[in-house]
């Protein structure tokens, strides 16, 4: 991932995602990289987190612009099982209802 990084040309954007086992795996250097493309979020993600980041190299996008997200935001706002709102039983029911359990 690095090299990616170090080979993108100026004026690029840099889509990165984590899904479930976060980003456990990248070493400082990595860490560094992503703070650089304009993270504030990459040494504050959670073990089993998700992560979304828009990263730019070479410019910079408005200050107003929302480039990262990571679970804890936005799971529970779009995600109709993990709502706070609804109980145990009544996300059980959701996912019966969507054909996710048996």
């Amino acid at each position: 991932m690095i090299e990616f990084i170090k080979k993108a040309p100026d004026g690029s954007l840099i889509l990165m995602a984590t899904f479930d086992n976060r980003s456990t795996r990248l070493n400082e250097e990595a860490k560094k990289y992503i703070e650089e493309l304009g993270s504030k979020l990459i040494r504050k993600l959670h073990f089993r987190g998700n992560w979304v980041f828009l990263g730019t190299k070479g410019f910079t996008l408005p200050e107003n612009f929302q480039r990262e997200k990571t679970a804890t935001v936005w799971v529970s706002k779009f995600n109709p099982l993990f709502g706070r709102s609804l109980t145990k039983q009544h996300r059980s029911n959701r996912a019966q209802s969507y054909g996710w359990c048996s």
